[in-house]
């Protein structure tokens, strides 16, 4: 189904392409709309093959330093321009709203601990997760007035300071029949999507030496997804 659903705009609008040659503007709309889903096969694709790297044991991670904060405000930023891009102002994807937050943990001093997340990291799969968990954010958000809150900071999880980040929606919230099957392959709450999105996360971010887990929001509606990424300096 998620194969054939952006393959049939493509063949379909690739034979009207022809007809509406001495029309441009219909010319450019069909062209938006054949790209658009073109794309779509591409990061199927994509994830197909993650899930193969995967399960053969052969995801390989470029470890950099990477300073968190810095990593989330610019996927958020890029995230926000595609999606207006893609579904245009007047979709409720392009009018979504994203509240970035940073969260700081108080020293066994009771002084607040400033220190930044440095982690050591492959930006693009970071990147890659949350841009997944941003995706899902904006599927499930039935009011695109409540804003998404994205976190990201340290935090005290055992004792122990761990680069974290979350991020919040205020939608529909996790199905309770699902949740114990969230980070598997092929398991939505939506009949949109294939599924493989969280498990690729969830294997990107243990291959990382951090968590990753899923809520539904204990006040409120919605959703909320954390992961942690062992401090590189701490």
């Amino acid at each position: 189904h998620e194969l054939r659903t952006p393959l049939q705009p493509i063949l379909g609008l690739s034979e009207m392409l022809e007809k509406a040659r001495s029309d441009h503007e219909q010319h450019r709309k069909l062209v938006e709309i054949i790209v658009r889903n073109a794309h779509k096969l591409e990061n199927l694709a994509e994830d197909i093959l993650d899930v193969t790297r995967i399960e053969s044991g052969r995801l390989q991670l470029s470890m950099k330093e990477v300073d968190l904060y810095e990593l989330v405000e610019r996927t958020v930023s890029d995230f926000q321009a595609v999606v207006e891009k893609e579904f245009g102002k007047n979709e409720k994807a392009g009018e979504v709203s994203i509240c970035l937050k940073e969260e700081y943990y108080y020293d066994e001093g009771g002084g607040l601990n400033r220190q930044r997340p440095i982690v050591l990291a492959d930006a693009y799969r970071i990147i890659q997760v949350i841009t997944n968990l941003l995706s899902n954010a904006v599927k499930f958000s039935e009011d695109e007035r409540k804003p998404i809150t994205v976190t990201r900071g340290i935090r005290k999880i055992d004792g122990k300071p761990v680069a974290f980040v979350s991020i919040s929606d205020q939608g529909r919230g996790i199905k309770p029949e699902i949740m114990s099957r969230l980070f598997q392959k092929f398991i939505s709450g939506s009949q949109k999507g294939t599924g493989l999105g969280l498990y690729i996360s969830k294997n990107i971010v243990k291959a990382h030496g951090g968590e990753i887990w899923g809520e539904s929001n204990k006040i409120g509606r919605g959703a909320t997804f954390w992961f942690t990424l062992p401090l590189l300096k701490s």
